[in-house]
């Protein structure tokens, strides 16, 4: 009987839950249908909710400038950025995430939908010269009028010497894992060509021009240049093909009457390394200084000489045909020499770089040392020998072919900004001085900046459309030439201002702007500043701190 009672109990209890149960479901399903009742078309707005979720946000940018400087933050105490976090900043645009040193001092939400970065670095106006002459920059202060500058530092040792803001702005060091890609990537390519040739290392014109070759135009006709063309095609290039002769020139030169460079040994060598040419030249001028250390050339060598440089250009008009390609180190200078235009060069001190960076050129007696194991160049009175020089170019570029396009690259672990562009398969712009753009071969579309005619605005706007980066470097010596501001130097700073309000206008969308400002060290300062004696005193020390400042200013236009 107990049994029979609590099996009827447990029945009634699960009977009653079962109950309850329903009495839930039933109100939920109500409050679904009042639900339901509520919003006619509940399918379209869970797809409405859908699509919410999935669009995407512009990128945006945040500081945490306070986080890192105070007591617990990586950085506690400090007060500045410098400019390689600005650089890392603009990495991270250029690059991504596959570029391991991120930023420390901001977050950038949605950084993949930055479509272009334009840099503005404007050196000659420190982080004092802004701050005491906010109102005279009514246009940097209007663009970025919702941004806090943020004070940046240039690198260097107190009250000596300061590293270029430019430099450390466009070059860093690679890190391994991006080095080691790009070397195999390199070997790849390099190993994926049919063949490699001797076309492969002629200079683009470009080069060219950049190491300031002859030309071959009317106006230098007028000072006495000559080309290898032959009429009627003198304004055609004559490309080269798999017969074409290669031949290694050097000259010697000496110092004739006004200062120039004059011919006064020329020697020729072919693949083979057998000398086909070689003379002795009188110059034209009276000769001031026969440079024999480096020549070779004396008094007694020359005294019974009768070649002329206009003989020897007629001698190898014989031999030195239009698609004939001349090899030699710094060609330029020979062939300014020579007073000859010609189209194909090989020069080995472009395809052999030197590791000190682009802006330098390596001797032919390290590489020939480095490469072929043997010294060249080695007295110190008697000069140069043009056949053994010739020689070893002509060696070297065979060395070359038979190695590969990599051989004799230094294993540098520093690059420039438009170099990791082009691994990323992006473009870059670059408006600055001459000499600044000859220190960043890689980038090919460049423009010099000359203030006169202010035509480095449309130039950079036009950049600007077509490329992903774009950097414009202002110099400003005027408003830096004192450590006092004058009335002329805040006339130059509106001038700059209105520069930049021009530059600003009509970004596109998506577009992160950048604008730098850093010092500049007065001349009579640098001249203390270069001295132990001197560089210490409290004027030279104050100067070069203050210069060490400066501002940048970020956005990420809409």
């Amino acid at each position: 009987m107990e049994v029979e009672a609590t099996t009827r109990k447990r029945k009634l209890e699960q009977q009653e839950g079962n109950e309850e149960e329903g009495e839930i479901e039933d109100n939920e399903q109500s409050k679904n249908d009042s639900k339901k009742e509520e919003c006619d078309f509940p399918v379209v707005k869970k797809k409405g909710k859908k699509k919410k979720k999935n669009k995407v946000e512009g990128p945006n940018l945040t500081y945490n400038l306070t986080e890192l400087f105070q007591n617990g933050g990586k950085r506690r105490g400090g007060t500045h950025l410098s400019f390689l976090d600005i650089r890392t900043l603009m990495m991270l645009a250029v690059h991504g995430d596959r570029f391991p040193v991120l930023p420390t001092w901001c977050r950038i939400r949605n950084w993949m939908e930055i479509k272009k970065t334009f840099v503005i670095a404007l050196t000659g106006i420190s982080g004092k010269m802004y701050t005491e002459n906010k109102e005279l920059f009514k246009n940097l202060g209007k663009y970025f009028d919702k941004e806090t500058p943020i004070p940046v530092k240039r690198e260097g040792s107190n009250g000596h010497e300061l590293k270029s803001p430019i430099r450390s702005l466009l070059f860093y060091k690679l890190p391994k894992r991006l080095f080691a890609e790009k070397n195999q990537l390199m070997e790849y390519e390099d190993g994926k060509k049919a063949k490699f040739t001797f076309k492969d290392l002629l200079l683009s014109d470009d080069r060219l021009q950049y190491n300031d070759f002859p030309v071959w135009n009317s106006a230098a006709q007028e000072h006495g240049v000559t080309t290898t063309r032959l009429p009627p095609h003198q304004f055609e290039v004559t490309p080269t093909n798999d017969e074409s002769e290669i031949f290694a020139i050097d000259c010697e030169m000496c110092e004739v009457l006004g200062g120039e460079k004059a011919l006064t040994r020329i020697s020729i060598v072919n693949r083979e390394l057998e000398t086909v040419y070689d003379t002795y030249v009188k110059p034209d001028l009276p000769i001031i200084d026969y440079l024999t250390q480096y020549s070779g050339i004396t008094k007694e060598i020359l005294d019974d000489v009768t070649t002329t440089l206009e003989k020897v250009k007629k001698k190898l008009r014989k031999f030195i045909k239009p698609d004939t390609v001349l090899v030699g180190h710094s060609l330029d200078f020979d062939l300014r020499a020579l007073k000859l235009h010609h189209d194909h060069v090989i020069d080995t001190s472009e395809i052999f770089p030197s590791s000190r960076g682009p802006m330098f050129k390596p001797s032919l007696k390290k590489i020939t040392n480095q490469h072929l194991g043997r010294d060249i160049q080695t007295s110190t009175t008697s000069g140069h020998c043009s056949i053994e020089d010739a020689k070893a170019c002509m060696e070297l570029v065979n060395l070359k072919l038979k190695n590969g396009l990599r051989f004799g690259y230094p294993m540098e672990e520093n690059e420039s900004v438009f170099e990791a562009l082009e691994r990323a398969k992006k473009t870059g712009g670059l408006i600055s001085t001459h000499r600044k753009i000859r220190q960043y071969p890689s980038c090919r579309n460049t423009r010099v900046f000359d203030e006169t005619d202010k035509k480095f605005v449309t130039d950079s706007k036009e950049l600007l459309q077509t490329n992903d980066f774009v950097f414009t470097h202002l110099e400003t010596r005027e408003a830096s030439s004192d450590t006092k501001c004058t009335s002329i130097t805040q006339d130059r700073m509106r001038r700059l201002d209105e520069y930049l309000g021009n530059l600003l206008e009509d970004i596109p969308a998506k577009t992160m702007v950048i604008v730098s400002l850093s010092g500049r060290v007065p001349d009579h300062i640098k001249k203390l500043a270069k001295y132990k004696q001197t560089r210490n005193l409290p004027e030279a020390k104050a100067a070069v701190n203050e210069a060490k400042q400066g501002f940048s200013f970020i956005k990420i236009t809409p």
